[in-house]
């Protein structure tokens, strides 16, 4: 019966409940020793002093190199990343400088505003004064003027006497 149900699996293309243990318990081998390897090489790139001193020069050698190769790739990355970051603070320092250079010339306008309404404020200031020299020069400007000679000698004592009749 049970080679009926292998020969029924074969031709199916399934595995039947041996067979699926059986390659379970290979993958579980086969990965127990990946990781004592893994776990071998892990020690030896540690390299306790009593690995050390039982290794040949060959050996040594080899470990040199793989740790050489390791620290090349780690500083290839950092300088990877070094430069990252290089170009990321050159964009922000362009990005600041163009932000700056516009804030001088918004400062600029202002001042320049402010300088023409002081120089607008100046210039009233200096017509008013004008102005009021004028206005002081002619104390009679701007009152109401007589409308005739008769109304003139009234807002006026004179003395008729001094007046000289041709």
């Amino acid at each position: 019966m049970e080679q009926i149900i292998e020969k029924y699996h074969l031709a199916k293309g399934t595995q039947t409940h041996g067979q699926q243990s059986q390659d379970l318990q290979n993958m579980s081998g086969s990965l127990r020793t990946e990781n004592q390897l893994l776990e071998l090489s892990l020690n030896n790139l540690h390299g306790s002093d009593d690995q050390l001193n039982s290794r040949k020069y060959e050996e040594l050698e080899e470990l040199e190199q793989q740790l050489q190769f390791s620290i090349n790739k780690v500083r290839a990355r950092k300088e990877q990343l070094l430069k990252l970051e290089m170009g990321n603070l050159e964009r922000n320092v362009e990005k600041m400088e163009v932000e700056n250079n516009q804030l001088w010339q918004w400062i600029e306008e202002q001042q320049a505003s402010t300088r023409q309404q002081q120089v607008r404020i100046d210039s009233n200031h200096v017509f008013e004064q004008r102005q009021q020299e004028v206005l002081n020069q002619f104390p009679f400007l701007g009152e109401e003027q007589p409308a005739s000679l008769l109304q003139l000698i009234g807002t006026r004592e004179v003395n008729l006497e001094q007046l000289q009749w041709p």
